[in-house]
């Protein structure tokens, strides 16, 4: 689980580098495997605003999939925290 924890808050940290997104202090993925391994839905809290979106999930989605055969049939839960860049 750790592996799949490190890999989401890589890809997340890599588009948001010591910037504090729209407003948010962490965004928690919800990763859904089927039963083959592959990603079935990827779902989020807070909601990501549209134009954030379609690349963050899709960057998720495929720092996720090489862990497909160890999360068969299972859902993960990944939360990235942000800091704010004005604070210490």
């Amino acid at each position: 689980m750790k592996v799949l924890m490190d890999a989401v808050y890589r890809v997340v940290k890599e588009l948001y580098d010591r910037t504090k997104p729209w407003g948010v202090d962490f965004v928690k993925f919800t990763i859904d495997f089927d039963e083959t391994g592959h990603i079935a839905e990827i779902s989020y809290t807070p909601p990501i605003p549209i134009e954030h979106e379609a690349a963050l999930v899709e960057r998720v989605r495929q720092a996720c999939q090489p862990y497909g055969k160890d999360f068969k049939g299972r859902l993960a839960s990944v939360v990235v925290g942000f800091k704010d860049p004005r604070r210490n």
